[in-house]
Order: C-alpha cells, then sequence, then structure tokens
C-alpha cells in the first residue's frame, strides 16, 4: 500500500510520556509540510531511541512542545 507524500510528512498524534530510561540513538530533524495541518512549517525532530521500560522506537519532539528545563 502507498502513502501519499502528505500523509509521510504529518507528524503522529502527540503523546505525553512522563517517564523514560534508555539512550537516543539517533536524531532526525523534520519539518511539517502538509498545508492544513497547524504544525505547517514547524520543526519536529524524529528520535530513535532504545528504552528500558518501554516498547517504543521513534518518539516525536516538537521544538515548542519541550520546555528548557526538560533539555
Amino acid at each position: 500500500m502507498k502513502q501519499s507524500n502528505s500523509a509521510m510528512n504529518k507528524p503522529p498524534q502527540l503523546k505525553k510520556i512522563y517517564e523514560l530510561i534508555g539512550k537516543v540513538v539517533s536524531k532526525e530533524p523534520k519539518k511539517v509540510y502538509a498545508k492544513d495541518s497547524p504544525h505547517h512549517g514547524a520543526i519536529f525532530y524524529r528520535l530513535n531511541v532504545a528504552l528500558e521500560n518501554s516498547s517504543v522506537e521513534k518518539i516525536y519532539v516538537f521544538q515548542n512542545s519541550v520546555e528548557k528545563e526538560q533539555v
């Protein structure tokens, strides 16, 4: 099944995860290109992670959703 370009560039819905234990394996900056998205033009990061307490492998982080104290 082939996905359209706009579907591939849309970030997933934001989820709040409060405690993660593990490592960031890689960080890739991305940009939202979908013109109908409220995040159009925003930069976000796709983090590939190796977590000890979760089966999550990828995390999407928007620059404006992380406070400076959390970095």
